[in-house]
C-alpha cells in the first residue's frame, strides 16, 4: 500500500462506522439496530488492522 492509502481506508471505514451508530440508533426494530451495530463494529475492526498491519511495516519489523 502506499503512505496514503491506510488514512483514505480509516476515513472511509469511519463514515462506515458512524453510519452503523446511526442506523442503530434510530432502530425501530430488531433487525435494523443489530444490522447497525454490526457495521459499527465491522468499521471498527477495519480501521484497527489497517493500522496494526500498516505500523508493523512503517517501523521496520517485517517477516
Amino acid at each position: 500500500m502506499t503512505e496514503t492509502t491506510p488514512w483514505v481506508v480509516t476515513a472511509l471505514m469511519t463514515v462506515v462506522a458512524l453510519l452503523g451508530l446511526v442506523l442503530a440508533s434510530q432502530a425501530t426494530d430488531g433487525g435494523f439496530a443489530l444490522f447497525g451495530w454490526a457495521l459499527m463494529i465491522f468499521g471498527i475492526a477495519m480501521i484497527i488492522g489497517v493500522h496494526s498491519r500498516d505500523g508493523a511495516k512503517s517501523r521496520g519489523d517485517r517477516p
